[in-house]
Parts: structure tokens; C-alpha cells; sequence
């Protein structure tokens, strides 16, 4: 249960970062890397 939630909510967080990334070129691939020091 709790895994197919995750999941789905990991999903669409791409989906908000793809439209992110389509609006703010830029900053896109500073998001991506402070999204890896978070991991």
C-alpha cells in the first residue's frame, strides 16, 4: 500500500519537475543536483 502511494507520488513529482525544468532551463539542472544532495 504504502509503496504503491510513494510511487505514485515520486511520479508525480517528475511530472512537476519536467514542467519545471521546460519553464526554468536554467535553473533545472541546479534543482536536479540539490535534489541528489537530498537523496
Amino acid at each position: 500500500m504504502y509503496l504503491k502511494e510513494f510511487s505514485e507520488l515520486i511520479q508525480k513529482f517528475h511530472e512537476i519537475e519536467k514542467a519545471s525544468s521546460e519553464n526554468f532551463d536554467e535553473e533545472s539542472d541546479d534543482a536536479k543536483n540539490s535534489i541528489k544532495v537530498a537523496e
